[in-house]
């Protein structure tokens, strides 16, 4: 089991608990959790030189070592092989999100952010994830912010345009890892544009 610190649920966008929480958000809330749970007894050095489970859920969790810790699709496994009678337990400092790739963006980039808040958690996002390797779903959620910022009502006509047709021209991209850098650099450019407003 992945167990999140009561600081990784704090961390979630305000009212995302709360929203899952919701009868109608059952099944996301299962997918999220199911996405914590791995079948049988699986200690940090076998995820580890697996590299790729499998969650209860059939979503994919990757173990790696960035900077000398041990992370699971961009989280910080914090305590390791704490045994209990039923498994065994990690706990990780992030809450791991489910569904579709580009459902995780969504509930890291809400609307009661300013864009450049948006860009900032997109990036903080983004990067262990592209760190990680998982270069399309990077590109998800930066493509993912750049859509709801070009629909904020704060942000300039002519730079909403701009970030649309930058969205176009990265879907047309067939490399992740392209798309993820072209999309990277377009939130780059775009907060610096808002910055100096």
């Amino acid at each position: 089991v992945l167990a999140p610190t009561d600081a990784a649920f704090a961390a979630l966008p305000k009212g995302t608990v709360e929203e899952l929480l919701k009868s109608e958000n059952r099944d996301k809330l299962m997918a999220i959790l199911s996405l914590h749970a791995i079948p049988g007894k699986v200690s940090a050095g076998d995820a580890l030189n697996a590299g790729i489970a499998k969650s209860l859920g059939g979503g994919s969790l990757k173990f790696s070592v960035v900077d000398g810790l041990l992370k699971v699709n961009g989280a910080t496994i914090v305590k390791t092989d704490i045994k209990c009678d039923n498994g065994t337990i990690h706990v990780i400092d992030a809450v791991i999100l489910s569904g579709s790739k580009r459902d995780e963006s969504k509930t890291a980039s809400t609307n009661d952010k300013t864009p450049l808040e948006q860009i900032e958690a997109a990036i903080d996002r983004g990067v262990p994830i592209f760190n990680s390797g998982e270069h399309g779903e990077c590109a998800n959620i930066y493509s993912d912010c750049m859509v709801s910022i070009s629909k904020a009502s704060c942000v300039d006509s002519r730079v909403s345009m701009v970030i649309k047709q930058l969205v176009e021209k990265a879907e047309n991209i067939e490399s992740d890892t392209e798309r993820a850098w072209v999309l990277r650099s377009g939130l780059d450019h775009v907060y610096a544009t808002l910055s100096s407003n």
